[in-house]
């Protein structure tokens, strides 16, 4: 497996060692199922899909990005590489987790491996609905609405617009904490 080591970069903060490699869509692949299940396709948009993997060991659940590159290549894999270090150097609780990312060395797709989100806002609210109609109550719209304002605030502070604000967008994780996903 041929492996060009495009970047390297530190977080002393956090003691993580992220490492950026370009690899081809084959040998990403391989390396991905030596450690990882490929579980059910969780979503898909005009930009690319997005899969489930378990850990084999201790059957963690992450997800996979896969983003298919068009247009003006070197400046989407550009936005793509600073977005991902700003929130990978950056860490937030209310923003999901790169926990790694990687472009083909075709530079046809990009690979973004991220802690895997459990329900979008948009399924909460139908699920509600469905229920007797029972809505958010005060507190837990208050506690939404303040988290999200800061986390918007946050991204604001690191020169990052999301441009796709909608209910599938924002995501809980297993123990109900809100989060954006899809910068």
């Amino acid at each position: 497996m041929q492996i060009v080591q495009n970047q390297k970069l530190m977080n002393q903060e956090n003691g993580k060692l992220i490492i950026n490699i370009m690899i081809s869509e084959e040998d990403f692949n391989q390396a991905i199922n030596e450690c990882y299940t490929k579980g059910k396709r969780l979503g898909s948009g005009k930009d690319g899909e997005v899969y489930e993997y378990f850990h084999n060991i201790n059957n963690a659940k992450f997800a996979l990005k896969i983003i298919s590159l068009f247009g003006d290549v070197e400046y989407q894999v550009e936005v793509y590489q600073k977005q991902n270090m700003r929130i990978i150097l950056n860490p937030h609780p209310n923003i999901v987790r790169t926990l790694y990312f990687s472009i083909a060395d075709d530079r046809s797709k990009f690979f973004i491996f991220m802690e895997k989100m459990e329900y979008t806002l948009k399924s909460e609210i139908e699920r509600r609905r469905k229920n007797n109609f029972e809505y958010f109550s005060i507190d837990e719209y208050t506690n939404l609405f303040t988290s999200l304002i800061k986390t918007f605030a946050f991204l604001e502070s690191l020169k990052i617009a999301h441009r796709d604000i909608k209910p599938d967008n924002l995501m809980f994780d297993e123990n109900g904490v809100i989060k954006i996903v899809d910068l």
